[in-house]
């Protein structure tokens, strides 16, 4: 579009672009190709490196049971050497995944032994034994459980016979003055 001014009249002189001749004009100029090309060789290396992820990590799924045949729930799965893990759902079942060149899975819950199992394919079941040296004495305190071994007060016991015939409405005037 140009506008010019002669003799106190205006004139308007428009020119409307067809789009064959833009693509024209660009394809000239290399423009519309070299955009072309730069997009092909972005979308080839897009899609390349998408399978070099891929290629990378495989899929391992597996059930972690107790020695019973229970699933465990929340049993942690984690790949040996890494920070690359899972826990396992309501039915015991994980999927996990991991680098191609992983060789062992630790698995481990609360009051059970923690195994390490080699990764031998895509399914890796896991059985899991009780661990019997975790079970210790637990203390119930006044705003929650500890073990014995990590109270760092004293211990006072009072039997149910001593507690028993005592006229009290609740438990804290029948403990009053038992415990020395």
């Amino acid at each position: 579009m140009s506008c010019t001014k002669a003799n106190n009249f205006v004139s308007i002189e428009i020119k409307i672009l067809t789009t064959k001749f833009f693509i024209t004009k660009m394809t000239e100029k290399h423009f519309f190709k070299r955009q072309m090309k730069k997009m092909a060789f972005l979308l080839a290396v897009l899609v390349g490196s998408l399978g070099a992820i891929n290629a990378q990590t495989k899929t391992i799924t597996g059930v972690v049971k107790d020695a019973t045949g229970e699933t465990i729930i929340s049993a942690s799965v984690v790949v040996k050497g890494t920070t690359v893990g899972t826990v396992t759902n309501f039915d015991g079942q994980y999927t996990l995944a991991v680098p191609t060149n992983a060789k062992t899975l630790v698995v481990s819950y609360i009051g059970m032994k923690t195994k390490e199992v080699a990764i031998t394919g895509n399914v890796v079941n896991i059985v899991l034994e009780d661990d019997n040296q975790l079970l210790e004495d637990v203390v119930v305190i006044g705003y929650g459980t500890q073990r014995k071994r990590d109270l760092t007060g004293s211990v006072a016991s009072v039997s149910e016979k001593a507690l028993r015939d005592l006229p009290v409405s609740n438990v804290a005037e029948a403990l009053t003055g038992k415990l020395t």
